[in-house]
């Protein structure tokens, strides 16, 4: 009856290959087994033990108590009554199966075999309990019975009722056991709910059952709830377990993989100190606080306690890729990467370490090794080799995703006509898929297909009102369709739903920016700041606003702020270097320093902005007296620039730095 052996074998069934599980440890035997010797267990007659012993000269005749009260003329209570059982179970809401039999009035098992609250079927079960009546037909069977069916109105049991062999019925009322007049109707009503009325597990007085106490009885309950899915059900046989005994392990450690079901972190995590601390040292309550542990940000404590379950369980696949994705979190990529591949070792059919990894090469720029990964992932799927009974905490994904990731691989690859081609497979395989939509709209966005963008966008947004990424998706192809009040509206729903969306504030802050709204562009801005206060960027952009109201002194500020959290960002140094070589107003003017940012700047540039850059350089160098390497650059920038326009603006420069003279920038409109 070992909890947790029989947890983890239902609930994720591991792939066969189980390479380096551990071999049981001596003294690894069943919970209730252990506790056999248990001094109340056994008893003579006088007593009031479950199994009682009579001696009969030399030898020791040994029987459950009921059996014992029932030969022994010790009964009073009353004679089978149909009209009795027929009362009682009238008002029944709910009944809930266990397998095992009852002594007395309470039911031994653990195993919960069926939970329902329909009412067809409760009456259907009512109306097979039709029992014989005549004594001659009375008896008392020599064993505990199963399955024992709680009988509830509300909250209370109304009847707890065990079946013996599929013909015989106990109550604890009665003081023999009936007859059914009909037993295949009853057999029938078991079997369509895949229980086999006549197994009585243990053999007939059930000792591994008799022998456990009532709060290991009710946190094995609970877990036999929680694997059928019964959360409820389970988190109340756990409240019964620790009233009992607060210092129930079990219970405890039951409760935190409920609160794991439920997302609750907080409380799982709690729960597993409590059972660790009080002696429940078993993987799953290792891993179930690491996941706890990883949503509240604790990685490096979630790392620990995922070498703790693999300490106890170094077989475990879904072990290594959980440990995996933390260490990806904490920056250890090559730890991340070796636990991936022993997770893709141990389960070769499943999927999610194969996607893991493959996320990690593309965060590394192994573009190449991320599309072998995602194309296995789509083999297995084509091939029907995925292991569907593999379940995890980090699983969930759905074909559909695989094509999206490869799809987008290739799109970096520069391969967007196979990147189109996963896409459509994407969106095939799962049609409401927003993601796979959202992908294709990208890629129709970046090829010219405006139109196609839009519908996909919202045919996503469609399927997933609160889709933010669909939002914003859509509102890019709005504004490069200059569609200014198209994209302002897709932003305000986008911030609507997630007021706090750093990405939603930044992109309306930058087109209210460009649609010289500077008030309003500030404001969201600053949104950017407070959510995000380590971010450079919203300090850059927010500068821009300063600077088009000619407050230098806040534009300073700025990004003074911005280069201390990016120091080697090339534009945020560049915005810097033009700021104190171009300033109209000369106390915030700074050559020698915006000379050093401009050549920072250059160093790091990326090459479409290397002629940018160069004129920046420039202006500083010539800010600093050197008018003859400012030259030399201005002549380097001319030499890269092929647009009429910009080209004369460039060469108004090169003739004040021929002149001796340095560039000063013009105060804006908004700002003059």
């Amino acid at each position: 009856m070992n909890f947790f052996r029989r947890l983890f074998r239902t609930r994720s069934r591991a792939p066969e290959h189980r390479e380096g599980a551990p071999e049981p440890a001596p003294g690894d035997v069943p919970v209730a087994i252990s506790q056999l010797n248990r001094p109340d267990l056994f008893g003579p007659p006088a007593g009031d033990a479950p199994v009682v012993m009579v001696s009969k000269g030399k030898s020791l005749l040994i029987m459950d108590r009921l059996s014992y009260e029932y030969r022994e003329g010790l009964t009073q209570e009353t004679d089978p009554s149909q009209v009795e059982l027929d009362r009682t179970l009238a008002p029944v809401s709910r009944i809930r199966v266990l397998a095992g039999g009852m002594m007395r009035e309470n039911p031994l098992g653990v195993d919960v075999l069926l939970d329902t609250r329909d009412l067809a079927e409760i009456a259907a079960f009512r109306e097979a309990l039709r029992i014989q009546e005549s004594p001659e037909s009375f008896s008392h069977c020599a064993c505990l019975g199963g399955p024992t069916v709680e009988c509830y109105t509300g909250k209370t049991v109304a009847a707890t009722l065990s079946f013996h062999h599929g013909h015989g019925l106990r109550w604890h009322r009665w003081k023999h056991d009936a007859r059914f007049a009909d037993p295949e109707r009853l057999s029938q009503w078991f079997n369509r709910h895949g229980i086999t009325p006549d197994e009585v597990p243990g053999g007939p007085m059930q000792l591994q059952l008799l022998a456990m106490g009532d709060a290991e009885r009710h946190s094995h309950r609970a877990q036999s709830h929680l694997v059928r899915g019964e959360l409820y059900q389970a988190m109340d046989e756990c409240a019964i377990a620790l009233a009992s005994d607060p210092d129930c392990a079990l219970a405890y450690g039951v409760r935190a993989l409920v609160y794991h079901a439920e997302h609750q972190p907080e409380k799982c995590e709690a729960d597993c100190d409590s059972a660790i601390r009080l002696g429940l040292n078993h993987p799953e309550v290792f891993f179930a606080r690491a996941v706890a542990r990883d949503a509240k940000g604790d990685l490096k404590a979630a790392e620990a306690d995922c070498d703790a379950a693999l300490a106890l369980a170094p077989g475990h696949p879904g072990y290594y890729n959980s440990r995996g994705f933390i260490r990806t979190e904490l920056g250890k990529a090559d730890g991340a990467l070796a636990d991936f591949a022993k997770a893709i070792h141990l389960a070769p059919g499943w999927l999610p370490p194969l996607a893991y990894r493959a996320g990690l090469h593309e965060q590394r720029g192994k573009l190449a090794l991320a599309f072998e990964d995602y194309s296995s992932a789509i083999r297995i799927i084509e091939e029907g080799g995925t292991n569907s009974t593999w379940t995890s905490w980090r699983d969930g994904f759905p074909p559909s995703y695989y094509y999206t990731r490869r799809g987008w691989t290739l799109f970096d690859m520069g391969d967007l006509h196979a990147a189109e081609s996963d896409f459509d497979r994407a969106i095939d395989l799962d049609p409401d898929d927003p993601q796979a939509l959202l992908s294709r709209a990208n890629l129709a966005f970046v090829t010219g297909r405006v139109e196609s963008a839009i519908a996909d966008c919202t045919e996503a947004i469609r399927l997933r009102p609160d889709l933010v990424d669909g939002y914003l998706a859509r509102a890019r192809v709005w504004m490069a369709l200059d569609d200014q009040d198209e994209a302002l509206n897709d932003l305000k729903e986008a911030i609507r739903w997630s007021p706090d969306h750093v990405g939603a504030h930044l992109l309306r802050g930058q087109l209210l920016l460009g649609m010289a709204r500077e008030d309003d562009a500030l404001r969201n801005f600053d949104a950017v700041i407070r959510l995000n206060p380590e971010d450079a960027m919203g300090y850059h952009l927010r500068s821009s606003c300063w600077q088009r109201c000619c407050d230098y002194a806040h534009q300073l500020e700025d990004l003074e702020h911005a280069v201390r959290l990016a120091p080697d960002s090339p534009g945020i140094c560049n915005s810097l270097a033009w700021l104190l070589a171009t300033c109209p107003d000369p106390s915030y003017r700074d050559g020698r320093r915006a000379v050093t940012l401009g050549r920072r700047a250059l160093e790091n540039a990326p090459e479409p902005m290397r002629a940018e850059y160069l004129d920046t350089l420039a202006a500083a160098l010539a800010e600093d007296g050197k008018f003859g390497e400012a030259i030399d650059r201005q002549r380097e920038v001319l030499s890269l620039i092929e647009d009429i326009d910009r080209h004369f603006d460039y060469q108004q420069r090169l003739s004040l730095y021929e002149d001796h003279k340095p560039y000063r920038q013009e105060p804006t409109e908004s700002g003059a």
